[in-house]
């Protein structure tokens, strides 16, 4: 409401309606940017991708705009560095696949990251989608098969799931952590069917919230 009734923001948002683009917007710093930002989402329904001159920058503007209520995930550029494939994190990566995944299924309502970021190669959409694996309370799902998805995936086995990337199996029970969940995910089989999806906590291990499907 601060900004719907003014005359700047009006201008602003009616040349984002009509597509009178490109548009220069000066003098505005980090937090009013994800404020103007914030309330155009909001007042015309589309989606923002924000790209900003570092990450530091880009970090600052999600943290704005998720605590503004606008959904806004940042897309982190990739660590580079020269250490062997056994040693190397695959952290920025899982994180990477999490944003486009939210992107390809249009469950967001902004996107942030650095120029860098931005200018780095991934995977196709078509791909990404294809070896997405859906998982659903209730329907048939062989626990090799499953473990094949995560493995294919490039999640790492790992006796207890710790962090983001990580897969453990007891029994008929799979815990793995997908790059762009809050939580961890438990699967509990009976015989070759899904009994339950649910969340749950690292410290503890317990369940926290039952869900309906999971994708790997």
């Amino acid at each position: 409401s601060l900004l719907k009734n003014n005359s700047e923001y009006q201008s602003i948002e009616y040349n984002v309606k009509s597509g009178r683009l490109p548009m220069g917007v000066l003098g505005l710093p980090l937090t009013p940017k994800a404020h103007l930002i914030h309330t155009l989402c909001a007042e015309t329904g589309r989606k923002a991708i924000v790209i900003t001159n570092d990450e530091a920058t880009a970090t600052k503007i999600t943290a704005d705009l998720r605590t503004m209520g606008t959904d806004a995930h940042l897309y982190p550029a990739t660590d580079r560095n020269f250490r062997s494939e056994q040693n190397q994190s695959r952290e920025y990566e899982s994180r990477r696949l999490g944003v486009l995944g939210l992107v390809s299924e249009n469950a967001l309502d902004a996107v942030v990251c650095s120029i860098e970021a931005a200018m780095q190669l991934t995977i196709p959409k078509k791909t990404l989608t294809e070896r997405t694996v859906v998982l659903e309370n209730g329907k048939d799902a062989e626990l090799d098969k499953v473990l094949n998805a995560l493995v294919s995936a490039g999640y790492v086995r790992a006796d207890m799931v710790e962090g983001a990337g990580q897969f453990a199996v007891r029994g008929g029970i799979a815990d793995f952590f997908p790059p762009d969940s809050a939580q961890p995910v438990r699967i509990e089989l009976w015989g070759d069917e899904i009994d339950t999806i649910s969340y749950f906590e690292l410290e503890s291990q317990r369940r926290t919230k039952n869900i309906d499907k999971v994708e790997i």
